[in-house]
């Protein structure tokens, strides 16, 4: 399964099987962000490849003090708002809950590597996305009025392209 392909089976799950009231590609840091009935948010980063995986699992040990902290810094910033103190003044950015979504063949090595952390893991087979780690709560409070604005925004703006794609291909 390609990354693209992921996300679409993440979207279409959120909106049609999970009951998320919306759903997002690429906003922020995420692949995927949702936002439930009850008005939290849910950030998930597809991982489709072992490296790509692997490179953000290591990340996390160093966050949380199980590996030296190396080369591991590209997605430790991110992590480190996610895993520690979230609620430091930020809190409108980090999601409520965050899980990973991987391909069957990697579900293993994410589980074992997010034992112990408030990460979920998503199963990405057959194209229906399936829990198998549940994500714990990050913190409980929900997004503010910017947070909304520019969910908004990144809604209108996907609507306005996609529009924009198909007048060019209908003429």
């Amino acid at each position: 399964m390609k990354s693209e392909e992921a996300k679409v089976a993440l979207l279409d799950w959120m909106l049609f099987r999970a009951g998320f009231t919306a759903g997002f590609t690429e906003f922020q840091n995420a692949d995927v962000f949702g936002i439930t009935k009850a008005g939290y948010t849910h950030e998930v980063e597809v991982k489709v490849s072992k490296s790509d995986l692997m490179s953000e699992l290591k990340c996390v040990e160093c966050i949380l003090g199980r590996v030296k902290q190396e080369k591991y810094m590209n997605k430790q910033f991110k992590h480190k708002y996610y895993l520690t103190n979230p609620l430091e003044k930020i809190w409108a950015t980090v999601p409520n809950k965050f899980s990973f979504a991987v391909p069957k063949e990697l579900v293993l090595t994410a589980c074992q590597y997010l034992t112990g952390t408030k990460y979920g893991v998503i199963e990405l087979t057959g194209g229906v996305p399936e829990t198998i780690k549940k994500a714990d709560w990050l913190h409980k409070e929900k997004p503010n009025e910017k947070l909304i604005s520019a969910l908004l925004r990144k809604a209108s703006t996907e609507v306005y392209f996609t529009r924009e794609k198909i007048l060019k291909l209908v003429n």
